[in-house]
């Protein structure tokens, strides 16, 4: 039992150290989380929005060096799927094609702000921002063969696996001064 009270006492002094440091610095790392939803539009599901949607999921860290420049790191995670069986086409219903496909992201950005933005401050709470990148994507699409035996990896087949992210300009507001 003391044991365990002298390992409990020493993590609490430990943190307790560095209290002060984190105080200081919060405002420059920020952890974040991303929770939707994806879906797809394409040849399979031509028009129905949100009907084949998934859970989609994300974390970044970002590191702020000024009012103005930030750099950030993620990776986020979605699935996308459909399938012509849903459909009120009789083409698509006699193709009765479908697919899902898991899609990994890792990027890393820089941000730059167009105004001062000062988290929780009176004046400087919303700002323009444009960020750019590099982000690398991984997905591998699956198809359900023969009505339901598994789903197939289509690996072998062809098909385009590098992507591209477009530069993005974008408005940023703080809520928390609302709340």
């Amino acid at each position: 039992m003391r044991l365990k009270l002298v390992y409990i006492l020493s993590f609490l002094v430990v943190f307790s150290a560095f209290a002060q440091t984190a105080k200081r610095n919060f405002r420059q790392r920020e952890i974040g989380v991303f929770l939707g939803g994806s879906y797809y539009i394409g040849d399979i599901n031509t028009f129905k929005h949100f009907v084949y949607s998934k859970p989609a999921a994300g974390i970044f860290f970002r590191y702020t060096t000024n009012y103005r420049y930030a750099f950030r790191f993620g990776f986020n995670y979605g699935r996308i799927a459909a399938a012509d069986s849903k459909s009120k086409s009789a083409d698509q219903l006699l193709r009765n094609a479908s697919f899902r496909s898991d899609i990994y992201e890792l990027h890393i950005l820089s941000e730059f702000n167009f105004v001062e933005y000062r988290i929780g401050h009176n004046k400087h709470y919303f700002t323009m921002f444009i960020f750019a990148g590099v982000a690398g994507f991984h997905h591998n699409p699956q198809a359900n063969i023969d009505n339901g035996r598994g789903w197939q990896t289509l690996q072998k087949h062809s098909h385009r696996r590098t992507k591209k992210r477009i530069p993005t300009i974008s408005i940023f507001y703080s809520f928390w001064n609302w709340i």
